[in-house]
């Protein structure tokens, strides 16, 4: 091989781990991302989870579809803040809301400019004895498939889509749970419902004890099919 072509094929050999370096340090802040909004839940902090989002973003939460930072905003620091954190942004005392974020699959687009994400969540949230009863103490389990996108060089929550597959109180627990019992979905939407939703929407999870699998982003990972 002449010296010029041996310096091109280095020079392509370089910009390919360049790129495959890229894509590894994508799927990082992405997660990184992901994990910091649920901090943020987990102690009220709404301002914070808002700024997470692009001015393009959405969430899918409870049959209800809240866009761009104004809707954002409705969600977080209107609705949320309203139930967990009455008038202050931060946790309230006595109320847990660990917010569990894990198994994560992260698949980066080509051009590095969007990604999808899947993560498992987890919760466990109410009330201390010791304080006025804010929330009855919970268990809460479901599954996000997100969009995320690249604007001026750092990754932005695009599309959060939250899946709740079961709620049910602490004392009881999941096993012994009545059918269908859940968290009721929006059925007004903004203006009528100062802090209601854009739109809404009848993409939901069945509610346990009844089982579904939320569409995978990605191929099965041996095969390449898609996972049916």
């Amino acid at each position: 091989m002449a010296g010029e072509e041996r310096i091109q094929a280095l020079e392509k050999r370089v910009d390919e781990l360049t790129n495959k370096l890229g894509m590894v340090e994508d799927q990082l802040a992405i997660r990184k991302l992901q994990h910091a909004y649920a901090y943020f839940i987990d102690k009220c902090l709404y301002d914070e989870a808002v700024d997470l989002f692009s001015d393009r973003g959405e969430t899918y939460f409870l049959g209800g579809v809240f866009k761009g930072k104004a809707g954002l905003r409705r969600l977080y620091c209107g609705r949320l803040r309203e139930k967990f954190s009455p008038g202050k942004n931060g946790p309230a005392r006595g109320l847990l809301l660990d917010h569990l974020t894990l198994q994560d699959v992260i698949d980066v687009a080509l051009d590095r400019m969007s990604a999808k994400g899947r993560f498992r969540c987890f919760m466990q949230g109410g009330s201390h004895e010791s304080v006025p009863q804010i929330n009855e103490a919970f268990w809460e389990g479901g599954v996000y498939e997100n969009t995320y996108l690249k604007e001026d060089g750092i990754w932005k929550i695009g599309v959060l889509d939250y899946n709740a597959f079961y709620y049910a109180p602490y004392d009881k627990g999941w096993g012994r749970v009545k059918a269908g019992y859940a968290v009721p979905a929006f059925s007004v939407t903004f203006p009528q419902d100062p802090l209601g939703p854009d739109e809404l929407t009848s993409k939901r999870a069945v509610f346990w004890p009844e089982t579904d699998v939320i569409p995978f982003h990605y191929p099965h990972p041996v095969t390449g099919k898609p996972i049916k």
